[in-house]
């Protein structure tokens, strides 16, 4: 292998291992419980609306909601009821 093949290689290695430290490798295959969830994406919104600043992020729609609900296990019926009750200024 050449010189300038193993700098390379080398210089490829450092991007790679730059790029997945910042990408969201940290996901394991942890399983929360409900609660713990719950705490988990309540923290996930208002750490997204910290960065709102930075990112200008104009809103979430009903079916992302609903998919995210999905994932934690909670019916699609009482997210589009919440999701009514926002739109009639209940909540």
């Amino acid at each position: 292998m050449s010189r300038q093949s193993a700098h390379q290689q080398s210089a490829d290695q450092q991007s790679a291992d730059q790029e997945s430290a910042v990408q969201p490798s940290a996901v394991t295959s942890h399983v929360f419980d409900r609660t713990a969830a719950e705490r988990v994406m309540h923290r996930a919104v208002h750490l997204a609306a910290d960065q709102e600043l930075e990112e200008s992020v104009d809103g979430i729609s009903e079916q992302a909601l609903i998919e995210a609900a999905a994932e934690l296990g909670v019916d699609i019926s009482v997210v589009q009821q919440a999701a009514v009750e926002e739109r009639l200024g209940l909540l």
